[in-house]
């Protein structure tokens, strides 16, 4: 039984970037199990951090989740809160072209 939990989490994540929205249907056709058991994989993936969740019943859709995905919230009643938000993401930014790079930076810092 223990294969078979490896098997599914597996083809999830295998799977999910061509099936984000019909994910649990697929897995339980292939493995021929309940969506019970397919969804307490898929949240077993979700707090693992290998998986986020977009949306709620019908328009579910799940996606891998990257380094590069984050959520954070800031005061903005605090000036220097602009440069805290580039730094936070500044290594996302610097994956781009230099132009790029300082587009970004100026629209978050100037703007």
């Amino acid at each position: 039984m223990q294969d078979q939990s490896l098997q599914i989490k597996r083809y999830i994540l295998e799977a999910v970037t061509s099936h984000t929205h019909d994910i649990v249907s697929t897995a339980m056709h292939k493995f021929s199990v309940t969506s019970t058991t397919i969804h307490r994989h898929i949240n077993s993936l979700i707090k693992d951090g290998k998986l986020s969740k977009s949306g709620s019943t019908r328009n579910t859709k799940y996606f891998l989740q990257s380094a590069y995905d984050r959520t954070k919230k800031y005061a903005l009643n605090n000036k220097s809160a602009e440069y805290k938000m580039f730094e936070d993401f500044k290594d996302i930014f610097q994956r781009f072209p230099k132009n790029i790079y300082q587009i970004c930076e100026f629209g978050v810092t100037e703007m």
